[in-house]
């Protein structure tokens, strides 16, 4: 199969140009134009998805993005986004707030760098809910699904103090972050996904590109919150490592990447359509120019294009859903 890397660059702060997807048909239907031409100068992988339907096989009159087709794809998000360095006390072990923490080590004892110290669990209440709901709901039983891939073993990414701030995990351990402001939209996106990073930033001997040893989202308290601001209420962190010799207040580039989803199915977002009745999604399908709806249950996003985890007929042609 060909791979395919969204690789996005979002700026955050200082007044930087943000991506947003409305929700008419007409910017929908650009906002992808405009990605599909972004995706295909900043992607370093040639094979990027065509979800394009021969002109032969489109019904007359309608626009080249008027009808796409289910592609199968190896899936994979990656970010660049613009930051600047400051100085931390700690590195969160999690980001997710849906998410409790089940320490398998003392409290304020020291912990070695990759010790596991403990373990990610869905919080029961939340589990529960999510649980009942999945049974009539597919946007439940997706996010279901979301979390339960967050679960897992906590290892220490640095060596510190094993603490609990903010009702979540952390290892105490000075050292310099690269900190992004994120917008409300971003901030929901990087919780629900677990990403690795690289930093590009200035050393005592020029610009350095080094590993992340922790990427982590931390909201952060407005007093005043400007409905008119591109800066949201919460930061990503990116700790790096402690032999680089680099100083708080430099701009600094943060590269993230989402686990590669091996032959993912996907779909552009704007081919999405929402069923109140059933509180989930579908998919409608175009056969010897009939319509049909197909409910399908979705997984991670760009923020363009989005996977189906359920089984859909892969080639088959797609329609917009009704406005």
């Amino acid at each position: 199969m060909d791979n395919y890397s969204a690789n996005i660059t979002e700026f955050s702060g200082g007044g930087a140009l943000k991506r947003n997807y409305g929700s008419s048909r007409f910017g929908g239907a650009a906002a992808f134009l405009l990605a599909a031409v972004l995706l295909a100068g900043c992607s370093s992988d040639p094979a990027a998805p065509d979800f394009s339907i021969p002109k032969d096989s489109a019904a007359s009159g309608e626009t080249g993005l008027s009808r796409a087709a289910i592609v199968q794809r190896d899936f994979q998000i990656a970010y660049r986004l613009e930051g600047v360095s400051a100085r931390s006390a700690s590195v969160r072990l999690m980001s997710n707030r849906n998410l409790v923490f089940i320490p398998s080590v003392a409290l304020d004892s020291a912990v070695a760098k990759g010790q596991v110290v403990g373990e990610a669990a869905v919080a029961p209440d939340i589990r529960e809910a999510l649980e009942a709901g999945a049974e009539t709901s597919s946007i439940d039983r997706s996010r279901l699904d979301q979390l339960l891939a967050l679960e897992g073993p906590l290892t220490a990414p640095v060596g510190g103090v094993l603490a609990v701030e903010d009702d979540l995990p952390v290892v105490r351990s000075p050292g310099i972050n690269v900190v992004v402001d994120l917008t409300p939209l971003q901030d929901l996106r990087y919780q629900s996904i677990a990403f690795t990073g690289r930093a590009v930033i200035e050393t005592v001997i020029g610009e350095r590109n080094v590993p992340c040893l922790a990427v982590w989202v931390k909201k952060t308290e407005v007093l005043e919150p400007d409905p008119f601001s591109p800066r949201g209420a919460s930061e990503l962190h990116c700790r790096i490592p402690s032999h680089i010799e680099t100083a708080p207040g430099l701009r600094a580039q943060v590269r993230l990447a989402s686990q590669l989803v091996e032959d993912a199915v996907v779909v552009p977002n704007i081919y999405i359509g929402y069923d109140e009745t059933t509180d989930g999604y579908y998919l409608t399908i175009v056969d010897n120019g009939t319509t049909s709806r197909l409910p399908v249950v979705v997984g991670v996003t760009d923020g363009v294009v989005r996977v189906i985890t359920t089984p859909v007929p892969v080639g088959a042609e797609l329609a917009l859903p009704p406005s």
